[in-house]
């Protein structure tokens, strides 16, 4: 693992922390996801 992508995994990590996975944010912690295994097929 790169550094680059532990910082990423400890931002979105922290970001879902504070959400603290309410209802209300699942659709967003969905969007994160996504967003997150696009970085990563983009980055091998």
């Amino acid at each position: 693992m790169t550094s680059y992508l532990r910082v990423i995994f400890k931002y979105f990590y922290g970001h879902l922390y504070k959400m603290k996975f309410s209802f209300e944010n699942r659709q967003t912690v969905i969007l994160y996801k996504n967003s997150i295994l696009k970085l990563l097929y983009l980055n091998l």
